[in-house]
């Protein structure tokens, strides 16, 4: 069985990426209720428009833009106080970063930063309302795996309940931190339990401590790694792959357990019952991204009125 350590240099595959065109823009609005609709307002009133703008920013073949931005206006006969409508005014702006090609590996690095949301007036309609950003650092997007033509991960700012009657948008500006992949290296173990563990690429130390196949067919394995905090390089494991003896992958995961040490970040990757059924497994190999580079995108649109029909 011939198992080998293969090295990629992913600089070297960056493709140039231009998007023709701009996402649309679908806003909801709503006016504001007359005095006759404060006695008997509609449960939801909505109105429907596209507004075709939205600035593409590339970098090293990522594409990164806002490309959805609803408001909405909704009443309601609950109130508190005083007699008339209850008003909750909801914004979302949407974006999404991409690599059409599907040949890189990325991530969203962390929460995007919103820097300014104002309405036509200049206001600032974050002041009095309830501001959520995801994905949140406790869910931060793993990195993508390039198996797909197009592969893209999302990003959200949610205003709730704000309270100013905006006539619409005067500037957005947001900070999107995004990480990629420059260097991979993959790691071909023997389908047995190693003796011990090895560091195939440089700061990653991993040995299979469990390999078991039952009388059906389902398989058992638990990888081990370990990530030394020091002065040298900080790898991230990426993928855990079962090869069968034709070369074809009978199951990857991505999905890992770490804690992280005053020294270092323990890892552990499971395959838990995975039928191979007659297939006879060549080998376990492990992806890991051993130089990340990372970059900020700024995204900024100005002058966007809420449109009705």
């Amino acid at each position: 069985m011939n198992l080998k350590c293969t090295r990629t240099n992913a600089r070297t595959t960056l493709l140039a990426l231009s998007l023709s065109g701009a996402a649309a823009l679908a806003l909801l609005g709503g006016a504001s209720p007359t005095s006759r609709s404060l006695s008997t307002p509609p449960a939801n009133q909505k109105r429907l428009a596209i507004y075709d703008r939205f600035s593409v920013h590339e970098w090293e073949g990522l594409v990164c833009q806002i490309n959805n931005v609803s408001a909405s206006v909704n009443y309601s006969a609950s109130s508190w106080g005083a007699p008339g409508a209850r008003v909750n005014r909801n914004l979302t702006i949407s974006g999404m970063l991409a690599d059409f090609t599907g040949k890189r590996i990325f991530r969203l690095k962390g929460t995007p930063r919103l820097l300014e949301l104002t309405d036509l007036n200049g206001r600032d309609m974050t002041s009095r309302a309830k501001v959520h950003i995801n994905p949140q650092m406790r869910s931060m997007t793993a990195f993508t795996a390039p198996t797909g033509s197009s592969i893209n991960q999302n990003f959200s700012v949610s205003l709730a309940s704000f309270t100013l009657g905006a006539n619409g948008i005067g500037r957005i500006a947001m900070e999107v931190d995004v990480e990629m992949a420059a260097d991979i290296e993959r790691h071909d173990f023997p389908p047995k339990v190693t003796p011990a563990m090895e560091e195939f690429a440089p700061n990653f130390v991993a040995g299979i401590s469990r390999y078991a196949v039952s009388s059906d067919g389902a398989l058992y394995l638990t990888l081990d790694y370990r990530i030394p905090k020091n002065d040298g390089p900080a790898p991230v494991f990426h993928t855990l792959e079962i090869i069968d003896t034709n070369g074809d992958v009978i199951t990857a995961t991505t999905d890992r357990k770490e804690i992280v040490t005053r020294d270092s970040t323990m890892g552990l990757v499971f395959i838990k019952g995975v039928n191979i059924g007659s297939r006879e497994v060549a080998s376990v190999r492990v992806t890991v991204l051993t130089d990340l580079i990372s970059h900020t995108f700024t995204l900024e649109e100005r002058d966007m009125p809420l449109l009705s029909e």
